[in-house]
Formats: structure tokens, sequence, C-alpha cells
């Protein structure tokens, strides 16, 4: 059984997880944040590849769950409104870390460059929501956001898929992000929802196959951005 960590997610995620060996423990929501999104994780946590996991001060119940990470609380405070809501929005691919260098939290870009990661700058700053990571041996992703994938498809060493938005739901916002509605767990992508009703699925299908990754729908309901979820 693999443990992951989530802030909320409805019954049927959970138990669509289940089925597949994998148990989603909620952390419950973070009031700090912005309402639709007190529940995201990836605005909550942030976990390098090393296992040392990154809290804010208001997060840190998130700690009762990663007693075998080493672990730091970052210096800045969270807020209700971007960006101060994305502090620890950003994503590690491989030896890469993406983020938004002007509003990621300075005690993860110091960490990130610590032990080794080529910083890639972008200007989305929910970096982490935006990027469906598909391979991390050899780096690649999906994204909505073409910021990130003009730079990413240009850097030598990552490839990158670009696809329509609009497609993931989120109570509170006209739509959410396939970051957030997606999870990479060892040769499979999980999507948390329909991902076959995606007009750019047989595009998602050919570009995750390459990487040898399969595909993993979890139900038949509209993809549903939940804020990701962490691995334990």
């Amino acid at each position: 059984m693999i443990n992951a960590l989530c802030g909320k997610a409805p019954e049927w995620l959970k138990t669509a997880f289940l089925y597949h060996n994998i148990n989603l423990i909620e952390v419950g929501s973070c009031y700090t944040l912005p309402t639709a999104t007190e529940h995201h994780i990836d605005q909550m946590a942030f976990v390098f590849s090393d296992n040392h996991i990154f809290v804010t001060e208001e997060s840190k119940n998130i700690l009762e769950y990663t007693s075998n990470y080493d672990n730091s609380v970052i210096k800045e405070r969270l807020g209700n409104k971007y960006p101060k809501d994305a502090y620890l929005n950003a994503c590690q691919i491989g030896n890469y870390f993406i983020c938004n260098e002007k509003y990621i939290s300075k005690d993860l870009l110091e960490y990130a460059n610590t032990i080794g990661l080529e910083i890639i700058n972008v200007n989305q700053g929910y970096t982490k929501c935006s990027i469906c990571v598909v391979s991390n041996e050899e780096p690649a992703i999906i994204t909505e956001d073409k910021s990130i994938y003009d730079i990413c498809s240009s850097h030598k060493g990552i490839e990158a898929l670009l696809i329509t938005k609009g497609e993931v739901t989120l109570k509170g916002y006209d739509y959410g992000f396939i970051g957030g509605s997606s999870a990479l767990i060892n040769d499979s992508v999980y999507f948390f929802g329909n991902i076959s009703s995606h007009p750019d699925y047989e595009k998602i299908k050919i570009f995750t196959s390459k990487f040898k990754k399969n595909i993993v729908e979890l139900s038949d309901n509209p993809l549903l951005d939940i804020g990701g979820i962490i691995l334990l």
C-alpha cells in the first residue's frame, strides 16, 4: 500500500485510489489560503526528491504525517491573495527546479541551489498547479500554461506538451489546472477524473507512452483539481 497526503478529496477519489492500493490521507485545510484552495497541499508543502519537506508556519500540522522526512518551515507567511499563496508552488523534475524566482520562497530557492538543482525561472507563480510531471528519468511535463511550455520546451533536457486549458474543474474558479488533478506514481500518471474526454487526449496518450508511462483514469467524473498529492 502506498500512502499519499492531500488536503481534502471527495469519497469517490479516495475509493478510486484505494482500488489501486494508494491510501489518500487528508491533512485538512489551511484557512489562511483563499477559500477555493484552502485544502490544496501544493500551496501548503513542498517535498524535494531527497525527502526534505518544506511547510509554512500556517501548515505545520503536515509535519505530523512526515516524521521520517527532514523538514523546514519557511520564513514567509502565507496570505490569501497571490503571490502570498504561492510561496511553495514549485516543481522539481529530475535535476531541474521550475519556479517563479520572484515569488517562490527564498528558503526553497536556496535549498534547491544547495543540492545542485538547475533553476528554471518561469512567469507562472502557480508552477506546480500548472505542471503534470510525466517523467523524472527523462524529464517530461504536460502543461496548459504557454509560458511554462515555451521555456521548458526550448530548454535542452526537458520535453513538454502543451494542452488546452479549461478542462479541469475547481470550485470557485472558471477552471482548475492539470497539475492539481494528476500525479506521477511509479510507472503511471494518475488523472483525478476522466482524462479520455479531454480534447487533447490522443496527444496526451502518445506523449505519456513515449516515456513508457501508463495512464490511469480514476473515474468518469470531470477532471478535478484537488491541489495534487504528496507521496509518503
